[in-house]
């Protein structure tokens, strides 16, 4: 995903924790900073940070058939991963329906799939460390954050100012959790074919997929240049990203169910499963060999009510499923 929209990600799943009222605390924090989600959400992509947590391999989980599984290891039926997938995303609904099944036969959902990735960097190891790492700047917050962190965490009393963590380190790392999350939930980064590779120099799905996104859904507004300086308030960008709903008919709960999974690592590789069998679905292994390096056209397989369609699926759980963790980080300690 581009700039633009990894922003609105975060904004709209920031819009549905205040909606709800049951994370005040952190509401508090970040919905001053809204302006700083073109900056912190964008953070993994900027090339600097390649250096760190952006390294490019802990934005993909590339999944690919594996031939030699005789223990069955990397198998994972469809009601298997739908048990691991929270009901209120749109991808679930999706997976959970009959259209897949021409595709996604029982042949397809017994076979092993499994991602092969460098020096086993990937999403779930990205997810993992952050959510480690957000749990401690929270347990280490100045006196301001611990006031708000439900529990009693307290050690501000034992450090000095100078080095507790405040609101705006808080946000940041909340917001760079958000774009690894809204990662394994778009497609092309989980599939190890060649059409999910990203090429800006040709008109291909995974490039002209996100720009489509920026373009098309998101708009200028969520720009990181207009975005940093726009002069509307926080319930006001947080409003323009909630009217993007009406473009792709997005409907979300009233409440964010807490992610059930305490293990993130296991819980990203499940999320990333599920975009890999929608990808699958989208460009059958039949037409698109796993082992074929045709690179389908973006606009010549996605017409206007397709795009609207599978657009909605994506971001629809994108945004949720961030809500959803970063609600159960809040309450961790509650």
């Amino acid at each position: 995903m581009q700039k633009r929209t990894h922003a609105w990600i975060a904004i709209r799943a920031l819009a549905l924790l205040e909606e709800e009222g049951e994370t005040d605390g952190l509401v508090s924090i970040l919905k001053p900073r809204v302006r700083e989600s073109a900056v912190g959400c964008w953070l993994p992509d900027d090339a600097y940070f390649k250096k760190g947590h952006g390294l490019t391999a802990n934005h993909t989980f590339k999944i690919e058939p594996l031939q030699n599984d005789p223990a069955g290891r990397f198998i994972l039926k469809r009601d298997d991963l739908l048990d691991h997938l929270d009901a209120n995303t749109a991808l679930h609904g999706f997976l959970a329906g009959p259209e897949t099944e021409n595709v996604l036969t029982d042949a397809w959902w017994s076979a092993s799939y499994k991602a092969d990735q460098p020096n086993g960097s990937h999403l779930a190891d990205v997810l993992s460390s952050l959510y480690d790492t957000l749990m401690d700047l929270m347990l280490l917050g100045n006196e301001d954050v611990a006031a708000l962190v439900p529990g009693e965490p307290g050690f501000h009393a034992y450090l000095r100012p100078s080095v507790t963590m405040g609101r705006g380190q808080i946000t940041t790392f909340f917001l760079m959790m958000s774009h690894y999350v809204a990662d394994c939930f778009m497609p092309c980064h989980c599939d190890g074919r060649k059409l999910g590779s990203f090429n800006d120099d040709i008109d291909d799905v995974h490039h002209d997929w996100e720009w489509h996104w920026d373009r098309d859904i998101t708009g200028t507004y969520f720009d990181k240049p207009k975005l940093s300086v726009c002069e509307d308030g926080p319930t006001a960008i947080m409003a323009r990203a909630v009217s993007i709903d009406e473009k792709l008919d997005l409907q979300f709960p009233a409440a964010v169910a807490i992610e059930r999974n305490d293990d993130i690592w296991e819980q990203a590789i499940h999320w990333c499963r599920a975009s890999f069998a929608l990808m699958s679905h989208l460009f059958p292994p039949a037409d698109y060999p796993y082992d074929g390096d045709d690179t389908p056209s973006f606009t010549e397989l996605f017409d206007a009510e397709r795009q609207k369609k599978y657009d909605a699926i994506i971001l629809q759980s994108a945004v949720y499923t961030v809500a959803s963790i970063w609600k159960k980080v809040w309450l961790k300690f509650g």
